[in-house]
């Protein structure tokens, strides 16, 4: 009988519960104290350095996880042999090894606008529910003016907002539309966006763009 009572009590504790809180007769069992009554204290259990009694114990469904919120418009700037290499097929049809692969020149500018995790640190940080990127590369000899997306390999990517089953859809392509570049220097790339055909979301505005050190 004494070991049935010791498993009892493990398996209590276990799920969180005081047995002791749950059973009248629990005061008339032979269970041994911890010593906590030699110290002043007073005898019971604990899990992970909590108390635990009668409101220790909790019924029904766990509160559900926060739904992913699309992070802080930014942008920034880097040199396209700097970006890292990407997998076959990944997000911006990186083709994986060398990224000066394609024929573009490593110091070509790619220029992201985002409202994802992404930065210079990781470019190419998994895209969450809610957010969108957009992308294109500016010649290293590049002026101020007005230039077409299309010729500058746009491209953007969006995911839709979480649906009941914790996933989302997602979609991209190339970005057609055009950049009025205002100012380039070794710090920030600033300029505007207009007419993008962007699917389900509006990328058009000013920007400013930090460039990776």
């Amino acid at each position: 009988m004494r070991s049935m009572k010791t498993m009892a009590v493990a398996f209590s504790l276990v799920l969180g519960c005081d047995p002791l809180a749950s059973d009248p007769e629990a005061e008339d069992r032979d269970i041994e104290d911890t010593g906590a009554e030699e110290e002043g204290g007073e005898a019971g259990s604990s899990v992970g350095g909590e108390e635990h009694g009668e409101e220790g114990c909790s019924e029904g469904e766990p509160e559900p996880e926060p739904e992913p919120q699309p992070g802080v418009l930014h942008a920034y700037a880097m040199r396209h042999g700097d970006l890292p290499d990407v997998d076959v097929g990944g997000e911006d049809g990186g083709s994986g090894g060398d990224p000066t692969d394609g024929g573009i020149d490593p110091e070509a500018i790619v220029v992201t606008i985002t409202t994802g995790n992404d930065g210079c640190g990781d470019p190419y940080a998994t895209q969450q529910c809610g957010e969108w990127r957009v992308r294109f590369t500016l010649p290293a000899d590049v002026i101020p003016g007005e230039y077409q997306l299309e010729e500058l390999n746009g491209f953007h990517m969006v995911s839709g907002p979480l649906d009941e089953w914790g996933e989302c859809w997602w979609g991209g392509g190339s970005l057609g539309g055009t950049l009025s570049l205002q100012s380039i220097d070794e710090e920030t790339i600033t300029g505007t966006l207009a007419n993008t055909d962007a699917f389900d979301f509006d990328p058009d505005g000013p920007f400013a763009a930090v460039v990776c050190p």
